[in-house]
């Protein structure tokens, strides 16, 4: 019988090897990898804001935004791409000492630089398109105020936030890699990041 899934024992000894492979890319490909990454995400994050900006019952927006948005973690997983988020799991190889502090630290800053070129891409095309403009201007509207409520938020609970939603998209990784089938990995994808949004 066919097993369509990686015993734990696996996902951690296959989360390692691509962990070390992570930490000896070559610089250009991590630099480009980081910004297509970035972009995907984006590009999850514009959709979702999209579909949902116009739906006045909260619960139901952030419904839509949430089973909307873990897409561009898919295209990720699924067409390749290294996320920041994704790449904390690095740290298991590092503790195994199958890469260095210093190989960690030079991807982590490389592909965090990366993502965030391949985000502001996106947000400058939504712009210069006039894509935000949809809607008589409701879309961009809802996108400002998104920003301003993110930026109007204290160190602490944006870096708290920030760990929550790190470990969620650590924790769709690690059970999307789990699963052998292209169906198991979109489940295991969904359902964590539903679980913040």
């Amino acid at each position: 019988m066919e097993q369509h899934f990686n015993t734990p024992a696996e996902v951690i000894d296959n989360n390692m090897k691509a962990g070390e492979g992570k930490a000896h890319l070559p610089l250009g490909k991590m630099i480009l990898l980081g910004i297509m990454a970035g972009a995907f995400i984006a590009l999850g994050g514009a959709t979702s804001s999209t579909a949902a900006h116009a739906i006045d019952n909260v619960g139901l927006a952030r419904f839509v935004a949430g089973i909307i948005f873990p897409v561009g973690l898919m295209i990720i997983v699924f067409v390749g791409g290294e996320l920041f988020t994704g790449n904390c799991l690095m740290v298991m190889a590092l503790l195994e000492r199958r890469i260095t502090p210093a190989q960690l630290l030079r991807n982590w800053l490389t592909v965090y630089l990366g993502n965030a070129v391949g985000g502001a891409a996106v947000a400058a095309l939504a712009v210069y398109s006039h894509t935000a403009s949809l809607f008589g201007d409701g879309l961009a509207r809802s996108m400002v105020s998104i920003a301003e409520s993110k930026a109007a938020l204290g160190f602490g609970d944006a870096f708290l936030r920030g760990v929550l939603c790190n470990f969620l998209v650590c924790l769709a990784v690690w059970m999307a890699a789990a699963s052998k089938r292209a169906e198991g990995k979109v489940i295991a994808l969904f359902f964590p990041i539903l679980l913040f949004v």
